[in-house]
């Protein structure tokens, strides 16, 4: 049912009611509907936009770009990554820069691109190093290591 999606902004700010749509999302995401997911981050993007969120948007742009990712509709899913990229450099979230390179190697690597998926974690490792995210090295280092072995594997 879309009853989560009638949320309205009564008792809630919009910005809770727009990371309340997120959570449903995901839900719905985890249960596989991904139609009713990317009607919820899609309105969670429209109301962070109304407030002027500019991290709420980009975390709701990251969300619809996972969501397409899962889906296999890579066109969209770069799109929205991408401005979800943009937008987080712009208000100079590099934990999240770090996650959005992540994506974009991941949409990169199922789809046999190599060295974009490589250029894509070396741009979230050098970030991940420059913050001293030792998780986000360490990820970004064993997804280099992925692309480098299924390479070596088609080749």
């Amino acid at each position: 049912s879309e009853t989560g999606l009638k949320l309205t902004v009564g008792e809630n700010s919009p910005k809770e009611t727009a990371t309340i749509l997120s959570y449903i999302g995901r839900l719905y995401r985890s249960y596989g509907k991904h139609e009713f997911a990317l009607k919820a981050f899609q309105k969670a993007l429209e109301l962070s936009r109304k407030i002027s969120d500019d991290n709420g948007a980009a975390g709701a742009l990251t969300l619809i770009g996972r969501t397409y990712l899962e889906q296999k509709q890579y066109a969209k899913a770069m799109e929205t990554s991408q401005q979800a990229l943009s937008a987080y450099q712009m208000i100079g979230n590099q934990q999240q820069q770090v996650n959005l390179y992540v994506q974009i190697g991941a949409l990169h690597f199922q789809q046999d691109q190599w060295t974009e998926a490589i250029r894509a974690y070396e741009q979230a490792l050098k970030i991940a190093r420059d913050i001293n995210d030792q998780s986000g090295v360490a990820l970004t280092q064993t997804l280099l290591g992925n692309v480098y072995s299924r390479q070596a594997q088609v080749t």
